[in-house]
């Protein structure tokens, strides 16, 4: 029995994620985990963040059993919904104290000129006069706002103020100054949306509530999936994505060079060659698109140049001969080689010079050349011919 009770628990709460996620309808309002109010408006969920809890798909504006001042002889109390009671007035002599009637006590402001929102019509801006008391001094169409000035528009209005650039209503209710449109946007109704008319870029995608939305071909807004219960949609730098709402990484950069390493490289046989290690970092972005630098991915390449002697023997000359002993003959050859390094160039010091023969043989006997074959050989020689 425990463990259908627990089921039908789970697939309620299951089922009820899954309903929250979905598109909507009407003007439905419900509250989500983690302090979030969901409103309907045009059939997409429009997501607020509550600083102090939701009740029934609202925030509440105040704790259950809050008092504060309404007016200088009204005070509001908070219910149990969070939300202020319609102003209660004191009794006759009595006026407001940190929520509390009291004693009545004449609320004077301290400088003639000082100006703020009054307490009984959120309409009027109050000033101090010469008396240093609060007077009527201004009706505001849109309200009192802040301090004590006439609000220029209302929370999250938008307009444009040109073809390409719009205005909004920040949290001052003042306007902010203009914003241009990008990427060849032009704005249509505080929006900024593709030429044309479509609202948006094919591939784009964007969170609604707890759906993603993707842009078809006609720039149009087309529902492709609800996040799983217990994941929130994320609006990320590169679309919108499912995830815990604690994810680090929704990207990565390009491979940079992180560091550089210098060596060589030697062989068995005496050679070497310089190499390069490098290594690069590609780092993980955030929802903003910004780096990460706690968070990143690594690799390293290895590049080597041709092996080579930095120093080595190379050939200078050579001379052939024949040594004759008692009789015997062989065919000799010496080679002579110089020192030569690569950075520093010759060294004669260590010059060196090998020399083999062949094989010893009988040596033919010598015969006397005559007069005539003596000077014969002697012409020859003068002109190089042997």
């Amino acid at each position: 029995m425990a463990k259908l009770i627990l089921f039908s628990i789970f697939a309620a709460l299951f089922l009820a994620g899954i309903l929250f996620s979905a598109p909507c309808s009407g003007d439905n309002r419900v509250c989500a985990p983690g302090n979030i109010a969901k409103k309907c408006v045009s059939g997409e969920w429009v997501v607020e963040e509550c600083a102090i809890g939701c009740f029934d798909g609202e925030c509440m504006q105040c704790e259950p059993g809050e008092k504060e001042c309404a007016s200088p002889t009204k005070y509001n109390v908070c219910e149990e919904n969070g939300k202020w009671t319609i102003a209660v007035p004191c009794d006759f002599g009595e006026g407001c104290d940190g929520g509390k009637c009291s004693q009545y006590t004449p609320i004077e402001c301290r400088e003639e000129g000082d100006v703020r929102c009054s307490w009984d019509n959120e309409d009027i801006v109050l000033i101090c006069n010469k008396n240093l008391t609060w007077v009527n001094y201004q009706y505001c169409e849109k309200g009192c706002a802040g301090e004590g000035w006439c609000a220029q528009c209302e929370k999250d209005a938008r307009e444009c103020t040109g073809d390409v650039s719009y205005k909004y209503c920040k949290e001052s209710r003042n306007w902010s100054s203009d914003v241009i449109c990008t990427d060849g946007r032009v704005c249509e109704a505080g929006q900024c949306v593709p030429a044309g008319g479509a609202l948006c870029k094919e591939g784009e995608s964007k969170c609604a509530s707890n759906s993603i939305f993707v842009c078809d071909k006609k720039g149009g807004w087309e529902f492709e999936r609800n996040c799983l219960y217990g994941d929130v949609c994320i609006q990320a730098y590169n679309g919108a994505q499912c995830g815990s709402g604690l994810e680090k990484c929704f990207g990565w950069g390009e491979f940079e060079q992180y560091s550089k390493e210098e060596g060589v490289q030697y062989a068995n046989d005496g050679r070497q060659r310089d190499c390069e290690n490098i290594t690069y970092r590609k780092y993980c972005l955030d929802a903003e698109g910004k780096s990460n630098l706690d968070e990143f991915e690594e690799k390293s390449e290895i590049t080597c140049g041709e092996f080579y002697m930095k120093c080595e023997y190379k050939k200078k000359g050579e001379i052939t001969f024949q040594r004759m002993r008692d009789g015997w003959a062989a065919n000799c050859t010496s080679v002579s080689y110089e020192y030569v390094c690569k950075d520093s160039g010759i060294d004669a010091s260590k010059e060196k010079e090998e020399t083999q023969c062949g094989e010893w043989v009988q040596a033919e006997p010598q015969k006397e050349k005559g007069i005539i074959e003596i000077i014969l050989s002697s012409l020859l020689g003068l002109f190089g011919i042997s």
